[in-house]
């Protein structure tokens, strides 16, 4: 479950979808209650907006199960800090133990993320992340990634991922042109040369992408996840918010039968994909990102002909998608 918690944020980023929204609005501790008691979730991820400004927030992690894993999702604005508020988080944070993580957003390099998130927010999360290993809570930075700054993420993984040890999660841009087949092919391979290279984990989250590693890669909207927005709708993924399924107070017999009817008409395999074997399960990948456009599968590249071509080992290739299958269970993203 991926949670709105508030639609208030600091930041103004360009590439934001989420509306801005004054006064701020934002889900009550019933609501979310509510939603624990509708649903058996397993796993969710605490969005906004900028969740650590929900004011509730240790009330909201205390609605759900100590086993239930938490992701928490933020600019890292005020988790840079060494004030009241971030101890206070930090806290809230430890007493999760393992169960809980944080998701850092940057957007590329420094001077990627500062040019679409605002001056300065580049070194903020860097102090936001520096903070959370000293507090030693989980985390890993998400970045977005688009043919802007394709050519800056091999010196990201070099010099911040493998130098910080922090894995590094790549998201499509969602409303901008996809990777052609080629500079995706590329990206595919890049990721598992550092991967081999470092002895990392950084994972490209997309359907296509752990098939292409082996591994089974679905979009889970509407089936395996849902959302919950500030806006108290239930939508079947967070890039989704026009796609209402229902609203907090529904019954679950209703949100399922529009669950199912969104399953039938709106996840459906692309005609550029009928050729594949994998479609079945990959269903064309991720419906709101659109990125199976450009999806090395197309030209029958495998990721055996790569690694023999690379000299990766069979072993290598297998740690990498234990280590994927691994961050995959302890946070809340995409597969």
């Amino acid at each position: 479950m991926l949670i709105y918690l508030t639609s208030d944020c600091q930041l103004r980023c360009k590439h934001c979808f989420v509306p801005k929204i004054k006064p701020p609005k934002e889900l009550t501790i019933k609501d979310l209650e509510w939603l624990n008691t509708t649903f058996k979730i397993k796993k969710l991820n605490f969005l906004g907006g900028e969740p650590t400004l929900y004011r509730n927030l240790k009330e909201a992690v205390d609605v759900f199960d100590k086993e239930t894993k938490i992701t928490l999702t933020t600019n890292g604005i005020i988790l840079a800090n060494k004030d009241k508020r971030t101890k206070e988080l930090m806290d809230i944070f430890k007493s999760r133990g393992e169960n809980f993580s944080v998701q850092l957003s940057i957007q590329g390099n420094e001077e990627d993320t500062d040019t679409v998130r605002g001056k300065t927010t580049w070194r903020k999360v860097m102090s936001a992340m520096e903070n959370l290993k000293e507090n030693k809570v989980q985390c890993f930075f998400l970045c977005n990634y688009n043919r802007e700054n394709l050519g800056h993420l091999e010196e990201l993984i070099d010099t911040v991922g493998h130098h910080l040890h922090i894995p590094i999660v790549f998201f499509p841009e969602v409303g901008v042109p996809q990777l052609t087949i080629q500079e995706q092919a590329w990206f595919f391979s890049m990721i598992v040369k550092k991967n081999d290279e470092y002895n990392s984990n950084n994972l490209i989250d997309q359907p296509h992408f752990y098939e292409w590693l082996g591994l089974p890669g679905r979009c889970g909207a509407g089936s395996e996840r849902l959302c919950l927005t500030f806006n108290k709708e239930i939508t079947p993924c967070h890039f989704d918010l026009d796609y209402i399924l229902g609203k907090v107070g529904d019954t679950l017999e209703t949100i399922n039968r529009n669950r199912q009817f969104f399953i039938d008409t709106r996840k459906k395999i692309q005609p550029s994909c009928g050729f594949c074997k994998k479609n079945e399960i990959c269903r064309s990948g991720c419906y709101a990102s659109g990125a199976y456009t450009g999806c090395p599968l197309q030209r029958n590249f495998t990721i055996e002909q790569f690694a023999k071509e690379n000299l990766i080992s069979t072993t290598s290739l297998s740690t990498q998608r234990d280590n994927i299958k691994g961050l995959l269970k302890d946070s809340l993203i995409c597969g």
